[in-house]
Protein backbone atom coordinates (compact mmCIF):
# COMPACT_ATOMS: atom_id res chain seq x y z
CA UNK A 1 0.00 0.00 0.00
CA UNK A 2 1.52 3.41 -0.41
CA UNK A 3 1.07 6.36 1.93
CA UNK A 4 -1.03 8.73 1.53
CA UNK A 5 1.21 11.95 2.39
CA UNK A 6 4.75 10.99 -0.19
CA UNK A 7 3.39 8.39 -2.22
CA UNK A 8 5.80 5.62 -0.62
CA UNK A 9 5.50 1.81 -0.32
CA UNK A 10 4.20 0.69 3.36
CA UNK A 11 3.25 -2.39 4.96
CA UNK A 12 -0.02 -2.81 6.72
CA UNK A 13 1.77 -3.56 9.63
CA UNK A 14 4.43 -0.26 9.99
CA UNK A 15 3.26 2.17 12.45
CA UNK A 16 4.37 5.07 10.78
CA UNK A 17 5.55 5.66 6.86
CA UNK A 18 9.37 4.57 6.43
CA UNK A 19 9.81 7.87 3.97
CA UNK A 20 8.25 10.34 5.27
CA UNK A 21 7.39 9.45 8.77
CA UNK A 22 3.99 10.61 9.45
CA UNK A 23 1.30 7.92 11.29
CA UNK A 24 0.00 4.95 9.27
CA UNK A 25 -3.70 5.45 10.08
CA UNK A 26 -4.51 2.24 8.21
CA UNK A 27 -2.11 0.36 10.34
CA UNK A 28 -4.26 1.39 13.60
CA UNK A 29 -6.88 0.35 12.52
CA UNK A 30 -5.24 -3.31 11.39
CA UNK A 31 -3.88 -3.95 14.87
CA UNK A 32 -6.55 -2.71 16.84
CA UNK A 33 -8.65 -5.90 15.01
CA UNK A 34 -5.74 -8.20 15.28
CA UNK A 35 -5.95 -7.34 18.77
CA UNK A 36 -9.67 -8.01 19.28
CA UNK A 37 -9.12 -11.39 17.31
CA UNK A 38 -6.33 -12.46 19.46
CA UNK A 39 -7.95 -12.23 22.41
CA UNK A 40 -10.67 -14.00 21.15
CA UNK A 41 -8.64 -16.61 19.81
CA UNK A 42 -6.79 -16.73 23.57
CA UNK A 43 -10.07 -16.66 25.63
CA UNK A 44 -10.84 -19.62 22.86
CA UNK A 45 -8.03 -21.63 23.75
CA UNK A 46 -8.48 -21.37 27.41
CA UNK A 47 -12.28 -23.01 26.79
CA UNK A 48 -10.73 -25.79 24.77
CA UNK A 49 -8.23 -26.45 27.21
CA UNK A 50 -9.85 -26.56 30.23
CA UNK A 51 -12.58 -29.03 28.80
CA UNK A 52 -9.99 -31.32 27.13
CA UNK A 53 -8.30 -31.03 30.32
CA UNK A 54 -11.19 -32.59 31.70
CA UNK A 55 -11.30 -35.01 29.20
CA UNK A 56 -8.45 -36.24 30.33
CA UNK A 57 -9.12 -36.72 34.10
CA UNK A 58 -12.75 -38.13 32.98
CA UNK A 59 -11.38 -40.58 29.93
CA UNK A 60 -10.22 -43.55 32.75
CA UNK A 61 -12.52 -43.52 34.61
CA UNK A 62 -15.13 -44.07 31.51
CA UNK A 63 -12.43 -46.59 30.17
CA UNK A 64 -12.66 -48.53 33.74
CA UNK A 65 -16.47 -47.79 33.89
CA UNK A 66 -16.80 -49.36 30.44
CA UNK A 67 -14.67 -52.14 31.41
CA UNK A 68 -16.27 -53.38 34.50
CA UNK A 69 -19.51 -53.33 32.22
CA UNK A 70 -18.11 -55.37 29.68
CA UNK A 71 -16.99 -57.72 32.56
CA UNK A 72 -19.92 -58.14 34.29
CA UNK A 73 -22.19 -58.56 31.02
CA UNK A 74 -19.49 -61.55 30.32
CA UNK A 75 -19.29 -63.09 33.93
CA UNK A 76 -23.23 -62.91 33.54
CA UNK A 77 -23.63 -64.94 29.95
CA UNK A 78 -20.86 -67.27 31.68
CA UNK A 79 -23.28 -67.85 35.08
CA UNK A 80 -26.55 -68.11 33.25
CA UNK A 81 -24.65 -71.08 31.35
CA UNK A 82 -22.61 -72.41 33.57
CA UNK A 83 -25.07 -74.71 34.88
CA UNK A 84 -25.37 -76.64 31.64
CA UNK A 85 -21.68 -77.42 31.80
CA UNK A 86 -21.77 -80.59 34.01
CA UNK A 87 -24.89 -81.24 31.94
CA UNK A 88 -23.61 -81.67 29.04
CA UNK A 89 -20.62 -83.89 29.97
CA UNK A 90 -22.73 -86.33 31.35
CA UNK A 91 -24.45 -86.43 28.15
CA UNK A 92 -21.80 -86.55 26.16
CA UNK A 93 -20.71 -89.35 28.53
CA UNK A 94 -23.63 -91.46 28.48
CA UNK A 95 -23.55 -91.06 24.42
CA UNK A 96 -20.42 -92.47 24.56
CA UNK A 97 -21.08 -95.35 26.60
CA UNK A 98 -24.75 -95.72 25.28
CA UNK A 99 -24.84 -99.66 25.38
CA UNK A 100 -24.34 -99.32 29.03
CA UNK A 101 -27.01 -96.48 29.17
CA UNK A 102 -29.47 -98.47 27.52
CA UNK A 103 -28.91 -101.29 29.63
CA UNK A 104 -29.73 -99.18 32.65
CA UNK A 105 -32.65 -97.78 31.50
CA UNK A 106 -34.09 -101.05 30.39
CA UNK A 107 -33.36 -102.44 33.75
CA UNK A 108 -35.62 -99.53 35.28
CA UNK A 109 -38.35 -99.84 33.12
CA UNK A 110 -38.47 -104.27 32.94
CA UNK A 111 -38.49 -103.65 37.01
CA UNK A 112 -41.37 -101.41 36.74
CA UNK A 113 -39.54 -98.33 37.93
CA UNK A 114 -40.74 -95.91 36.24
CA UNK A 115 -40.24 -92.89 38.36
CA UNK A 116 -36.18 -94.08 38.81
CA UNK A 117 -36.30 -93.80 35.12
CA UNK A 118 -37.36 -91.08 34.50
CA UNK A 119 -34.50 -89.78 37.12
CA UNK A 120 -31.59 -91.47 35.78
CA UNK A 121 -32.47 -90.10 32.07
CA UNK A 122 -33.17 -86.35 33.52
CA UNK A 123 -29.88 -86.76 35.51
CA UNK A 124 -27.71 -88.32 32.34
CA UNK A 125 -29.41 -85.30 30.86
CA UNK A 126 -30.37 -87.54 27.45
CA UNK A 127 -31.96 -86.17 24.56
CA UNK A 128 -34.27 -88.52 23.10
CA UNK A 129 -34.84 -86.59 20.08
CA UNK A 130 -35.68 -88.25 16.50
CA UNK A 131 -32.53 -89.27 15.29
CA UNK A 132 -30.44 -88.76 18.88
CA UNK A 133 -28.91 -91.80 20.45
CA UNK A 134 -31.71 -92.51 22.92
CA UNK A 135 -34.79 -91.33 20.40
CA UNK A 136 -35.66 -94.98 20.65
CA UNK A 137 -37.33 -94.52 24.89
CA UNK A 138 -38.73 -90.86 23.65
CA UNK A 139 -42.39 -92.04 23.70
CA UNK A 140 -41.64 -94.24 26.81
CA UNK A 141 -40.18 -91.51 28.63
CA UNK A 142 -43.13 -88.76 28.29
CA UNK A 143 -45.69 -91.50 29.74
CA UNK A 144 -42.99 -92.33 31.98
CA UNK A 145 -42.18 -88.38 33.03
CA UNK A 146 -46.41 -88.27 33.32
CA UNK A 147 -46.27 -91.24 35.77
CA UNK A 148 -43.87 -90.12 37.78
CA UNK A 149 -45.45 -86.88 38.28
CA UNK A 150 -49.01 -88.63 39.04
CA UNK A 151 -47.30 -91.00 41.90
CA UNK A 152 -45.57 -88.10 43.59
CA UNK A 153 -48.90 -86.18 43.52
CA UNK A 154 -50.83 -88.74 45.19
CA UNK A 155 -48.32 -89.65 47.77
CA UNK A 156 -47.67 -85.98 48.77
CA UNK A 157 -51.62 -85.68 49.33
CA UNK A 158 -51.94 -88.89 51.56
CA UNK A 159 -48.44 -87.89 53.62
CA UNK A 160 -50.23 -84.20 54.16
CA UNK A 161 -53.77 -84.94 54.49
CA UNK A 162 -54.05 -84.44 57.93
CA UNK A 163 -51.96 -81.19 58.39
CA UNK A 164 -54.74 -78.69 58.90
CA UNK A 165 -52.43 -76.07 57.87
CA UNK A 166 -51.38 -77.41 54.77
CA UNK A 167 -54.95 -78.34 54.36
CA UNK A 168 -55.91 -74.58 54.77
CA UNK A 169 -53.66 -73.20 51.83
CA UNK A 170 -52.80 -75.87 49.50
CA UNK A 171 -55.48 -78.21 49.66
CA UNK A 172 -57.69 -76.98 46.46
CA UNK A 173 -54.64 -76.41 44.12
CA UNK A 174 -53.22 -79.63 44.90
CA UNK A 175 -56.74 -81.47 43.91
CA UNK A 176 -56.43 -80.04 40.88
CA UNK A 177 -53.30 -80.99 40.45
CA UNK A 178 -53.70 -84.07 40.76
CA UNK A 179 -56.94 -84.55 39.16
CA UNK A 180 -55.21 -82.68 36.02
CA UNK A 181 -52.61 -85.33 36.65
CA UNK A 182 -54.58 -87.98 35.70
CA UNK A 183 -56.13 -86.81 32.69
CA UNK A 184 -52.56 -85.95 31.62
CA UNK A 185 -50.99 -89.59 31.97
CA UNK A 186 -53.95 -91.38 30.63
CA UNK A 187 -54.29 -89.03 27.43
CA UNK A 188 -50.28 -89.41 26.77
CA UNK A 189 -50.61 -93.20 27.02
CA UNK A 190 -53.73 -93.22 24.46
CA UNK A 191 -51.88 -91.61 22.35
CA UNK A 192 -48.74 -93.20 22.61
CA UNK A 193 -50.36 -96.62 22.16
CA UNK A 194 -52.24 -95.22 19.20
CA UNK A 195 -48.60 -94.58 17.69
CA UNK A 196 -47.51 -97.11 14.90
CA UNK A 197 -44.01 -96.61 15.51
CA UNK A 198 -43.94 -97.05 18.83
CA UNK A 199 -41.80 -100.34 19.22
CA UNK A 200 -42.98 -103.54 20.63
CA UNK A 201 -40.28 -103.12 23.73
CA UNK A 202 -41.93 -99.96 23.94
CA UNK A 203 -45.88 -100.73 23.96
CA UNK A 204 -45.05 -103.00 26.46
CA UNK A 205 -43.45 -100.75 29.06
CA UNK A 206 -46.54 -98.40 28.24
CA UNK A 207 -49.27 -100.95 28.64
CA UNK A 208 -47.92 -101.73 32.22
CA UNK A 209 -47.66 -98.16 33.37
CA UNK A 210 -51.27 -97.56 32.28
CA UNK A 211 -51.85 -101.27 34.24
CA UNK A 212 -49.82 -100.07 37.27
CA UNK A 213 -51.49 -96.77 37.36
CA UNK A 214 -54.62 -98.04 37.40
CA UNK A 215 -54.40 -100.58 40.10
CA UNK A 216 -52.95 -97.55 42.10
CA UNK A 217 -56.24 -95.55 41.64
CA UNK A 218 -57.91 -98.00 42.61
CA UNK A 219 -55.93 -98.62 46.05
CA UNK A 220 -55.74 -95.06 46.79
CA UNK A 221 -58.90 -93.43 45.30
CA UNK A 222 -61.53 -96.10 44.73
CA UNK A 223 -61.00 -95.92 41.33
CA UNK A 224 -61.65 -99.47 39.45
CA UNK A 225 -61.39 -99.45 35.85
CA UNK A 226 -64.98 -98.87 35.55
CA UNK A 227 -65.28 -95.89 37.77
CA UNK A 228 -62.11 -94.42 36.66
CA UNK A 229 -63.53 -94.39 32.94
CA UNK A 230 -66.79 -92.60 34.26
CA UNK A 231 -64.26 -90.26 35.83
CA UNK A 232 -62.16 -89.14 33.25
CA UNK A 233 -65.02 -88.21 31.22
CA UNK A 234 -66.37 -85.81 34.13
CA UNK A 235 -65.54 -81.85 34.10
CA UNK A 236 -63.07 -80.59 36.09
CA UNK A 237 -65.01 -79.63 39.04
CA UNK A 238 -66.70 -82.53 39.61
CA UNK A 239 -63.47 -84.73 39.14
CA UNK A 240 -62.10 -82.70 41.98
CA UNK A 241 -65.08 -83.09 44.77
CA UNK A 242 -64.71 -87.34 43.75
CA UNK A 243 -61.17 -86.96 45.02
CA UNK A 244 -62.03 -84.57 47.86
CA UNK A 245 -64.63 -86.91 49.09
CA UNK A 246 -61.82 -89.98 48.78
CA UNK A 247 -59.26 -88.83 49.65
CA UNK A 248 -60.62 -86.64 52.78
CA UNK A 249 -63.94 -88.26 53.07
CA UNK A 250 -65.83 -85.04 52.57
Amino acid sequence: MKCPYCGGEVALEDKECPYCGRPNEQSAGHRKDMERYQKRFSAAEKTVAGKTKGYTRILPRVLVILFLVIAIVAMAVISEQAWQFPENGRRRAAERNAEAVCETMDGFLDRGEYSAFVSYAEYQNIRMYYGETFSEYGDVYYCANYFADLVYDMEKLYLRRDQEEWQKWDKAGDMRMLSSGIINFFETVSYTEGRSDLSERGRGWVADMRETMTGMLDYYLGLDEEKLSEYLSLPENRRVVYLEEAIFGE
